[in-house]
Parts: structure tokens; C-alpha cells; sequence
């Protein structure tokens, strides 16, 4: 096979994502690495095709030819060391480019140096500059104000003093009495973002028990100690019509506590229910230092509120994350609410798979599917991916060793195989991490498994 047909193999294989690729020797990489990024360019509509005949009259016909190439080498060099100095600052920015940007930013650099020189920067002259600058095309994960993103050395300075603090505290209180409490919210019906589906489909429709569930919310509030403890509860606080349950109740899990409110948001006095119940539940040590937030319901949470409702027996101290810094040194942010999530997406997943008659978004339902996940969480088999979230976030707890995280815990490759109760003929879905067991659905989720 030619060379060329290698690489063209290798393309193909490339753009349509299939997972047997030839090898390319390093020079055939780059021819490769061109074509693709020329056809990404078509893909996003940046690609443009034009043809420009001109003619260059010298004003001595003498010229050497040799300083004429000399010339133009060095202006390109000044023009990428340019463009290289404003790209770094944009990108320090958080500013969005593309290669329509690259062009425009190179024709501000010619005529603000006074370049005397024609050029317009070709897809090849641009992927090859990317390439050398390490730079590609990432989609974006997140969008912050620019305000926020102008503060970050200033944010990133705080929080390492904040961190540098409580690395302190932690010695005087000893990681088993040091906690941090967050909210998140929800989706009442929850379900993963990416599904299989055809190669090249454009629209990819998916169905779901309830549309409104997927908007609509509850939110949990777990505490987590710094050598990887859960709480023995969970609090839940459920949206409801007046901010009240019904007559009959709901359903009663031995490891939350639910309340409600007329909105999924916590309030100041929701907020002070939780320290009373969870907290200061008899668990939990007589000292304590609680990590929170800069959330207005914890901040309008003052001494005397908290005085109010303190044991005569307790001492808690409150540490509040500087604003915007919780994305980095939030235990719960950093590593446990993703974990916990997946888990119950992949939960409800197989749910709306089976379509079974199992409404995942009734009040009752989310309760049961919320405590059998806390459930598994609280597993010893875990502390380690807990302790995780807080040496990722910086503070003085040991790195631990490998681990396993609840997700791959739970649902192995080899989950699917026959469901461990007596007589029943289904495939099982998943698996207890307290007794190992393979469970389908209905012996896992209906009945409720607790094995101990």
C-alpha cells in the first residue's frame, strides 16, 4: 500500500471515529494531521477557497532575490512571535477563538507594525503554527463572568490561605472532626447526556417518563468528614405545593431526613435544620470544624441562630469558602457530588430501558432511589475515593492508594449475569458493594436491598 493510501486509511478512520487506525510513521503524521485539520475547518464552515492573481512591480528590477526571501522569513517570524504573545494573552482571558480569529488577529499585526508584506495565512500555515504552539480546537466546559475570570490569581490566593488555615485545624481537631456540608441540586428524573446512536445522525431524540421531571429538582445536603466518613443521614429537601407534604405522608428512609419547602432551594431555616438534625445528631463529635460555603443561607446563618440550637454539650466552628473559590477547594464539589450522580443516572438509565411501571420521579421513588444510593456510598470500601475530595482539594489528608470509585464499584463489566435471589430468572444490573451480590431492578430498587 502507497504511502498516500496509508494516510488517507488513517484519516478515515480518524474522522469517523473507528477504533482500528494504521500506524503512521512521523512524517506521514503530519501530512494526516493537515488533511484533518482542513476538513474540520470545512466541518465548522471556516474553510475558504479563493484565488488572487497579482502582480508586484519593484522599484529596482536589480533587487537579489535571496534578500527579498530573507525578508520575508524574518517578517512571518515576527508575525508568529506576535501572534504567539496576544494568543497566550486571550487564552489568560478566557477569551473564545478560532481560526477566523488567528487571521484577523495576524492582519492587526501587520498593519499595527507597518509589515511590509503580503499574506494571508493559509489552513496549512495555521494548523502547522497551532501545532507548534500546542494549541487544538477543546469544546468549552464551563463559562464564568469576566470578572471572575479577571480575579482568578486573586481567587486562587485566597483560597490556598484559606486551605493553609484549616491544614491547621486539622491538627488541633484531627480529620474525624473536621466536615464539609454542601447543597446540590438534582433533576428529579435524571439521566446521562450521550446515548448510542447512529454515526453521522443529526438529531438524536431520546425518550423520558416525565419531561417536566428533567427540569424540575430536589436537592440533598450530605456531610463528609476528612478521613472519608459520611453522615449516618442524608438530608433531602423536596419541592412541594405549599411547601407541605400530603396527608399521607412519604416514604420513610432510615437514613435521610426529608423536609420541604415550595421551592427545591434551601432556606435560612432549612438551613438551621439541617445543623440541628444532622450535625448535632448524636453521632457526631461533641467539636467540630464545618467547611461551607459563601451561600447566602449559610452566611445569613449567624452565631446567635446557631447558639440557639447548640447543644450545651457541643462546640461547632464555622469556616466559610471564600467567594468563587468552591470549585476548587469544596470537597463535595471537587470529587463527591459527580460520583454520586452517576450513580444515579446509571440508576435511572436502566430504568427507562426496562420500561418498567416505576415512576423515578415520585416523591416516594426518589426517596427510595436517593437512600439505596447514600446506602452504597457509606460503604467502607469507600472511604478512600472520600478521602480523595479532600486531597484533591489541598488539604493535609493522605493521598490514598488506588481506588475504585462507586460507579465501577457498582456496576463492573461483568454486572450483568443472573440475579442473585432465590428463583429469580432476570438479569441482574448491578452490584452490592457491602455483600457483592449480583441484583436486577426489582430485588435491588422495589424490594429495597439492605443486606445489612
Amino acid at each position: 500500500m502507497s504511502p498516500g493510501d496509508i494516510i488517507l486509511e488513517f484519516v478515515i478512520a480518524h474522522w469517523k471515529r473507528l477504533p482500528k487506525r494504521p500506524q503512521l510513521s512521523e512524517k506521514h503524521s503530519t501530512f494526516a494531521d493537515a488533511i484533518l485539520d482542513i476538513l474540520h475547518a470545512v466541518d465548522v464552515g471556516e474553510l475558504t477557497v479563493s484565488t488572487d492573481t497579482f502582480f508586484t512591480n519593484f522599484e529596482d528590477d536589480e533587487k537579489d532575490i535571496g534578500q527579498m526571501k530573507t525578508d520575508r522569513k524574518n517578517a512571518l517570524q515576527y508575525i508568529s512571535d506576535e501572534l504567539e504573545k496576544e494568543v497566550k494573552t486571550n487564552l489568560e482571558n478566557g477569551k473564545i477563538m478560532h481560526d477566523s480569529t488567528l487571521r484577523f488577529l495576524i492582519a492587526r499585526i501587520i498593519k499595527r507594525n507597518s509589515i511590509n508584506i503580503n499574506f494571508n495565512a493559509s489552513n496549512g500555515w495555521l494548523a502547522a503554527w497551532k501545532r507548534a504552539h500546542a494549541l487544538s480546537s477543546r469544546r468549552i466546559t464551563k463559562f464564568v463572568a469576566t470578572v471572575r475570570h479577571k480575579q482568578r490569581d486573586e481567587l486562587e490566593q485566597k483560597a490556598k490561605i484559606f486551605v493553609e488555615h484549616i491544614n491547621q485545624d486539622i491538627t488541633l481537631y484531627t480529620p474525624a472532626k473536621v466536615f464539609n456540608a454542601d447543597q446540590s441540586g438534582f433533576q428529579s428524573e435524571m439521566h446521562t447526556a450521550r446515548t448510542l446512536a447512529r454515526t453521522g445522525s443529526k438529531k438524536v431524540e431520546c425518550t423520558v417518563q416525565s419531561v417536566s421531571a428533567t427540569t424540575h429538582s430536589f436537592t440533598v445536603t450530605p456531610l463528609i468528614s476528612a478521613d472519608g466518613i459520611l453522615a449516618e443521614k442524608l438530608f433531602v429537601t423536596l419541592q412541594e405545593k405549599g411547601g407541605k407534604f400530603p396527608a399521607k405522608g412519604h416514604f420513610q428512609a432510615p437514613n435521610l431526613i426529608v423536609t420541604c419547602h415550595t421551592s427545591h432551594i434551601m432556606t435560612k431555616n432549612i438551613m438551621k435544620e439541617f445543623i440541628e438534625k444532622i450535625v448535632f445528631d448524636s453521632s457526631m463529635p461533641l467539636d467540630a470544624l464545618l467547611i461551607v460555603d459563601s451561600w447566602a443561607s449559610w452566611i445569613e446563618l449567624d452565631s446567635a441562630a446557631i447558639d440557639s440550637i447548640t447543644p450545651p454539650t457541643h462546640n461547632l466552628k464555622r469556616a466559610i469558602i471564600p467567594p468563587g473559590c468552591t470549585g476548587f477547594i469544596q470537597p463535595l464539589d471537587v470529587g463527591f457530588f459527580g460520583g454520586f450522580k452517576k450513580v444515579v443516572k446509571m440508576i435511572t438509565g436502566h430504568i427507562q430501558l426496562l420500561s418498567v411501571d416505576f415512576k423515578v420521579y415520585s416523591r416516594d421513588n426518589i426517596l427510595k432511589v436517593i437512600s439505596l444510593v447514600y446506602w452504597q456510598l457509606r460503604s467502607p470500601k469507600l472511604v478512600p475515593w472520600v478521602k480523595y475530595c479532600w486531597s484533591a482539594s489541598g488539604y493535609d489528608v493522605p493521598r490514598p492508594q488506588p481506588f475504585l470509585t462507586p460507579a465501577q464499584h457498582m456496576f463492573p463489566k461483568n454486572c450483568a449475569g443472573d440475579c442473585a435471589f432465590p428463583g429469580c430468572q432476570e438479569t441482574s444490573f448491578i452490584k452490592c458493594i457491602y455483600c457483592t451480590e449480583l441484583l436486577c431492578f426489582n430485588h435491588f430498587v422495589v424490594v429495597f436491598h439492605q443486606c445489612c
